[in-house]
């Protein structure tokens, strides 16, 4: 009896040992596959870091135009970012606010020259039939850069699938919403979750305050405004010269 217990005794620490190794080797493969990911975005990601970093400082808050010139590359960096590592949700977060920014880019030398929000507007009023028929207007009338509108939709989805709480990409999501049929209550609520969830972020403000007042929200748009001007010394000045005249 006593061979026969420590028979069983052995058998049975060889099975826990088989169980943990089949355990531990999906979480080995995991990590080893995560750091892999991470290896092949790397140069990526430092690349777009410091291109922002010579962006910011040639920017002086009264133009984009470094942004816009940068936005190619920007956009292929950290394209190539997601690509090695699908789930890097920051990178596919600020791709999708990137993407966004090029098609409003793209639409000052339109041959049909229109802001976004008068893109938005004319899909709204136009009552398409369908998606399909909205999708085709876009491309006839501003060509292949209304890919990056549904890059941006796509992205933002991807981003909050992997990140909930980046209250930023929501505003990216209010914005282009427009293209999955989202209606302007549901925009609302959109901002009101960025801003719950990045309060003290100005852009995040400075955004919500703008949408604000496309819905005709105007006290909410002054209140947005007021909380981020408190908090962005940089942006106060530009503030100013758009507020003051």
């Amino acid at each position: 009896p006593q061979g026969r217990s420590g028979a069983v005794s052995s058998r049975s620490a060889r099975a826990l040992a088989w169980t943990l190794v089949l355990l531990i080797l999906p979480v080995g493969y995991f990590c080893a596959d995560n750091l892999r990911r991470t290896l092949a975005a790397a140069p990526h990601w430092t690349s777009y870091r410091k291109q922002t970093v010579l962006t910011a400082k040639r920017t002086d808050h009264r133009s984009t135009k470094w942004l816009d010139e940068s936005l190619t590359q920007l956009i292929g960096d950290l394209e190539q970012c997601v690509r090695g590592n699908p789930q890097d949700y920051s990178a596919a977060s600020r791709l999708a606010a990137l993407y966004l920014r090029r098609f409003e880019v793209s639409l000052q030398s339109a041959a049909n020259r229109m802001t976004l929000r008068q893109v938005q507007d004319t899909v709204r009023n136009a009552e398409f039939a369908s998606s399909q028929q909205m999708r085709e207007w876009l491309f006839r009338a501003f060509g292949s850069a209304a890919g990056d509108l549904y890059r941006a939709l796509g992205a933002a989805r991807y981003a909050l699938e992997g990140q909930p709480l980046r209250g930023e990409t929501y505003i990216v999501l209010a914005e282009v919403g427009f293209l999955a049929g989202v209606n302007a209550e549901e925009r609302s609520l959109f901002v009101e979750q960025a801003v719950r969830l990045r309060p003290h972020k100005p852009p995040v403000l400075y955004a919500a305050g703008s949408l604000a007042a496309d819905a005709g929200d105007m006290d909410a748009a002054f209140e947005y405004g007021r909380q981020a001007f408190t908090q962005d010394t940089d942006g106060q000045a530009q503030m100013d010269r758009r507020i003051a005249p």
